[in-house]
């Protein structure tokens, strides 16, 4: 599996994970290979299947609405980069993302200002895997639409 590059991505993968277990499971209970305890609010295991695979099949289209999401928004940046207009953002900070681990790395994320159309813009980057050669005032090439949305 490649690096994922947004956070919408990360989402993706995990709804993922959890959707198919809740199916498989469902499966397992189908087949009375798992069976409802004593304490089990559900005491029939076709019920209980039922509701594992329901509530897998919610969390697969989730799951697909993250992808839908990834997607536009690489679309976009592939889009700003071959058609936007290009000018000078100066980075705020650059900032580790604890919270989200990729094989035993966190990604790091570029804040950065730019003044477009006499309007000054904050944004963010994507996730980025190596530690920028970057820091906090070098000026960058941002690349912008007319409506404010920004990559570099």
């Amino acid at each position: 599996m490649k690096k994922p590059k947004y956070k919408s991505d990360v989402y993706a993968f995990v709804f993922l994970s959890l959707g198919l277990g809740f199916i498989f499971f469902g499966c397992l209970s189908f087949i009375n290979i798992i069976k409802p305890t004593a304490y089990s609010s559900v005491q029939d295991p076709i019920l209980a299947g039922q509701i594992f695979c329901f509530l897998g099949t919610t969390l697969c289209v989730i799951q697909s609405g993250f992808r839908i999401f990834s997607y536009k928004q690489e679309k976009l940046h592939r889009e700003l980069i071959s058609k936007g207009t290009k000018t000078v953002g100066i980075i705020e900070k650059i900032s580790l993302q604890k919270g989200i681990t990729f094989v035993k790395k966190s990604p790091f994320i570029v804040y950065y200002t730019y003044l477009y159309k006499d309007k000054i813009y904050h944004n963010k980057s994507c996730l980025l895997w190596d530690k920028p050669n970057l820091s906090k005032g070098d000026k960058i090439n941002i690349f912008v639409n007319d409506i404010g949305q920004s990559t570099f």
